[in-house]
């Protein structure tokens, strides 16, 4: 190719100077256009020097989780508790021993009445008798159910001289239940959203 360029410029009658910086010319052209092209393949060889990584990063993470708590709460109890019926009682005549000369003797004798007020019926008792004239006693005990608004009549009666009387009530209890109110703590549970960290990986392109 520098041949046939030499010999055109022969033909056209070119100096050798010239001939000489036409030379040195082309030569800077290959060297230059040489250079663009080692330059560029280095630089798409440095360029090329990348690779995807794993970075670790943090993130909240949502969650359901279990929450106890206590709760006040009302609750009704039955509370019992014993009560004497209602009553009233009623003393009778304390009489004495009678002698008849004609007739037969009349006894020592005494009464007392129980009335049921209550609304339940019972089992009442009466301790009775007299009192003696040395002081001692006769008595005896005596049990009659009485029907609520009911009533019973004890009578006592002893052959023998008394100086007084005397009766004493048994009254039977009922039970008596009512309801209250009262307070407990209970243990309750309910989900609840909370947060917690996460480790994860993302990708990222790491050049050198």
């Amino acid at each position: 190719m520098v041949k046939k360029k030499e010999e055109k410029i022969k033909k056209e009658g070119l100096s050798g100077w010239q001939i000489i910086l036409i030379i040195f010319g082309i030569i800077g052209v290959i060297v230059l256009v040489g250079g663009f092209v080692i330059t560029g393949n280095v630089t798409n060889n440095f360029s090329s020097n990348c690779y995807d990584k794993e970075v670790p990063y943090e993130e909240q993470e949502e969650y359901l989780k279990t929450e106890y708590y206590d709760e006040t709460v009302p609750y009704t109890e039955e509370v019992c508790e014993s009560k004497y019926l209602q009553y009233n009682k009623e003393k009778g005549s304390c009489t004495n021993r009678v002698d008849n000369f004609f007739a037969n003797d009349e006894p020592a004798k005494y009464s007392c009445t129980i009335i049921n007020l209550d609304e339940e019926g019972g089992n009442f008792g009466m301790r009775m008798g007299f009192i003696l004239p040395d002081g001692s006693t006769l008595e005896e005990t005596q049990t009659k159910y009485i029907y609520s608004q009911g009533s019973e009549i004890f009578v006592v009666e002893r052959d023998v001289s008394i100086q007084n009387c005397f009766c004493v009530e048994d009254i039977p209890t009922k039970q008596v239940c009512r309801d209250v109110i009262k307070y407990k703590d209970v243990q309750k549970s309910r989900e609840v959203t909370a947060y917690k960290p996460v480790t994860k990986y993302k990708t990222e392109e790491v050049c050198e």
